[in-house]
């Protein structure tokens, strides 16, 4: 399950991010669930999920009310060549990889995918 969760976020379609200013973005959100012995339970929660990429962190919203701000990213160099951003809290994995982001725990993540400029 895990290497097909890993290999989800690495196909997700890229256009890298400016780091020097806060981007407000506009994303589609899944939720996903994993079971022992079970396929992952996957549901798309909303196609104009609101992200903040503030470079180094970034600001979301799972519920469409609380904020949740991730903690400041380290690059972490993948298999692939390709760098990605993370950050772990507990057991909870924070992790900004081109244009998508993801918030996991061991048996549920939310990823923010096809991310674009929200209009103001």
């Amino acid at each position: 399950m895990r290497t097909r969760n890993a290999l989800f976020i690495m196909i997700l379609s890229a256009v890298s991010l400016s780091a020097s200013a806060a981007q407000s973005l506009t994303c589609s959100l899944t939720h996903s669930v994993e079971s022992p012995g079970q396929q992952p339970k996957v549901s798309i929660v909303n196609t104009h999920s609101a992200v903040t990429d503030e470079g180094k962190s970034f600001t979301f919203s799972t519920d469409g009310q609380k904020r949740i701000t991730s903690p400041e990213l380290q690059p972490l160099k993948m298999d692939d060549g390709e760098t990605a951003m993370a950050a772990k809290v507990k057991d909870v994995t924070f992790v900004k990889l081109k244009e998508s982001y993801v918030l996991r725990n061991k048996s549920e993540s939310y990823v923010y995918s096809n991310c674009k400029p929200a209009a103001d």
